[in-house]
């Protein structure tokens, strides 16, 4: 009796689950068949047979030539976009309909996840325009110093192994500068990466980005079944982290408050923006014109949110693209040499000194770091819910509220009708010539729209830094180390190189 009712309900989750794949097909859109019974088009990707990128490429290949297609998150009904027109749309005209990322993360009994990328609605619009100014030119001009601070070590460091060594896995060094950076300038401390690769904020880095199946099966149930989640207890950051992040904030804050210390860093300003909130206390509107029904109050728990933001937003991504500028360039030495020459006329200019203004002169950087976004973007896709039932223009079919929108920013990024030659690196692809031969929002390595990345201008500010002083001091070439063609991590939800990033480093003479 109990096998014949356990076959019985075997076959209702089994007609269930066949039911939930007509999805698509009922609505007349293109679509890829679920690669698996259980995990729809997930199994390559939970099962580490295929990196991220690559599965955002090869769907939005195989959705090729349609504007728009589907997939399967699980029994979930995905959307891949691959009209960058209705990206534009969908980003930026009618981002009404899209304004949720569709991480439903942010959950009052975890603090550290109220940050700006997870709140939704008014809460999201309270916090960015409050949070905007932080990363104005002026702001970061005054924390440039820190970074400087930072990258002085780092050349400390280089020059100490290099007599050891000259190859070097500049995605471990580099990741340790992102975070010695991030100590400095959000939480107000030295964290001594640099010096101390198993530091105690280093380590708790590490422990952030962790990723096995528990972790990515966690992210998946979060961003398509929210509150079943959260009715299981189900955290998405461990109590260790969280309560280290906190506890870090409360305490800097407080030693600061007593002895009246200023850093003129992204925590002086948050505790400037929480003494002009108590400041307001007794007034109707913020002084953004917020009411305060919709205002967020800045709690210790909130600050330490927006600075664990910073630390997860900044440190990944910065050393991924530093990384993956100094390996391609000791694969092009006639663009390293031409980048060193623009270097070294800046160096002179400014009489030997490197200052926020100068970096300003380095145009051909700035295109070299373009193309690196280009062919490695540190986030493969973009994510939106759908809001309200929405019309894709010229075309009958209606996109149903709920619906997650993947936009494939790996797929964009390599397609040659944008990029010919995509595997090729060429930074000339962004003079202003190369730009005017494609449509803007095929290139999308900060996302676009209301919700672009608020810390580009500081993430880019770092990363030329860093460039500016490598290249003035070191020649860059291959390393028999470095395995190719370039293998991606698998079970990441970020790009990120397997086994390191090596390349031999040799001081110029």
């Amino acid at each position: 009796m109990i096998l014949y009712l356990f076959v019985i309900i075997l076959i209702i989750i089994i007609y269930w689950i066949r039911s939930c794949y007509t999805y698509w097909k009922k609505r007349n859109v293109p679509y890829l068949k679920p690669s698996s019974l259980i995990f729809g088009n997930e199994f390559d990707f939970l099962f580490k047979k295929k990196s991220l990128p690559q599965i955002m490429l090869e769907n939005y290949n195989a959705l090729a030539p349609h504007r728009f297609g589907g997939v399967f998150s699980f029994q979930n009904p995905v959307l891949y976009i691959r009209d960058p027109e209705l990206v534009k749309t969908i980003l930026t005209t009618d981002f009404q309909y899209f304004y949720d990322r569709g991480f439903y993360l942010a959950n009052k009994k975890e603090p550290l996840t109220q940050h700006l990328f997870n709140l939704t609605g008014n809460e999201w619009k309270s916090l960015r325009a409050r949070l905007s100014p932080i990363f104005t030119s002026g702001k970061v001009k005054i924390m440039f110093r820190l970074m400087k601070e930072c990258v002085d070590e780092m050349i400390s460091v280089i020059d100490e192994q290099i007599l050891q060594d000259q190859c070097f896995d500049f995605k471990e060094l580099l990741a340790r500068y992102s975070m010695d950076i991030i100590g400095s300038c959000a939480f107000g401390l030295k964290a001594n990466s640099l010096r101390n690769p198993n530091s105690e904020f280093r380590q708790m880095g590490i422990r952030t980005f962790e990723m096995n199946m528990k972790s990515i099966f966690r992210t998946i149930l979060f961003a398509f079944n929210p509150r079943f989640t959260n009715f299981l207890g189900i955290k998405s950051i461990k109590n260790d982290i969280n309560d280290f992040f906190i506890n870090l904030i409360k305490e800097t804050v407080a030693y600061r408050k007593k002895y009246n210390i200023v850093r003129n860093d992204f925590l002086d300003i948050l505790i400037s923006l929480q003494n002009e909130e108590k400041e307001q206390v007794n007034k109707n509107v913020t002084g953004n014109g917020y009411s305060k029904n919709a205002k967020i109050e800045l709690s210790i728990e909130m600050m330490a949110a927006q600075s664990f933001l910073f630390f997860i937003a900044g440190f990944e991504t910065s050393s991924t693209i530093l990384s993956f500028t100094i390996l391609e360039l000791s694969r092009n030495l006639e663009l390293q040499d031409r980048l060193q020459q623009e270097v070294d006329k800046m160096y002179i200019t400014y009489d030997g000194e490197i200052t926020y203004d100068s970096l300003s002169h380095l145009v051909y950087m700035d295109k070299v770091i373009a193309e690196t976004m280009r062919k490695y973007p540190a986030t493969p896709f973009l994510m939106r819910t759908c809001t309200e039932d929405y019309l894709i223009p010229d075309s009958n079919y209606v996109i149903e509220r709920g619906t997650v929108v993947f936009v494939p920013i790996y797929g964009f990024h390599h397609d040659p009708e944008y990029f010919p030659n995509p595997e090729k690196f060429d930074p000339d692809r962004f003079s202003e010539e190369g730009r005017a031969t494609r449509h803007n929002f095929s290139y999308l390595p900060f996302g676009e729209g209301p919700k672009i990345c608020i810390g580009i201008r500081f993430g880019l500010i770092q990363i030329k830094l860093a460039l500016a002083v490598l290249l003035k001091r070191y020649n860059f070439r291959m390393s028999s180390n470095m395995k190719f063609p370039v293998e991606m991590r698998k079970h990441y939800p970020l790009l990120s190189c397997e086994g390191g990033v090596w390349v031999n480093c040799v001081k110029r003479t």
